[in-house]
């Protein structure tokens, strides 16, 4: 789901986030990252790990 900048309101935003909570591939997705991070080692290196998972070509929110 993408939702642009110009279109983000505290309903089109709660919107959006309703459209995804049940999505299994939503969840599944969440779980590598929440893996990804965990397995990371501390906040700095985590950080790290989400910047390279938002750089891929599938991340939700790539151009």
């Amino acid at each position: 789901m993408h939702l642009p900048l110009e279109q983000v309101t505290p309903d089109s935003l709660r919107d959006a986030v309703s459209a995804v909570e049940g999505s299994p591939d939503v969840a599944a997705r969440l779980a590598e990252h929440r893996a990804a991070l965990r397995a990371a080692g501390g906040a700095a290196a985590a950080a790290d790990v989400a910047e390279a998972l938002l750089d891929r070509e599938d991340a939700p929110c790539a151009n």
